[in-house]
């Protein structure tokens, strides 16, 4: 499992670098690679895929979905200022419905 990590690594990393060349990696294959990620509780990796698809021109929906997953990865790892500040990030783009409970079940255990 973790050879395949380390390939799947490797190979964005390789496209990253050649961007000079245009190749690029759309922010829902670079969500799904740092959902994956948390999925392994490879939080700081994940949350830095999530940071570049944010500065990417992703459309609203993901950006409230990319807030959504830091905020759940600030609260596991027990920052919960930051947990709370992307939650809110996530409620502004956004009205749906898990992102409210995920915010209301982070409020309920302060």
């Amino acid at each position: 499992m973790k050879l395949k990590v380390s390939v799947s690594l490797f190979v964005i990393l390789f496209l990253f670098s050649c961007s000079h060349t245009r190749m690029q990696i759309n922010s829902d294959e670079l969500f799904s690679y740092a959902s994956e990620l948390t999925s392994q509780r490879m939080y700081d990796d994940a949350l830095e895929y999530y940071k570049t698809i944010l500065k990417q021109n992703a459309d609203s929906q993901l950006k409230a979905k990319v807030y959504n997953n830091m905020a759940i990865i600030y609260e596991i790892k027990g920052e919960n200022l930051l947990a709370r500040k992307y939650y809110r990030e996530a409620i502004n783009l956004s009205n749906n419905e898990e992102i409210y409970r995920n915010y209301q079940l982070f409020l309920d255990t302060l």
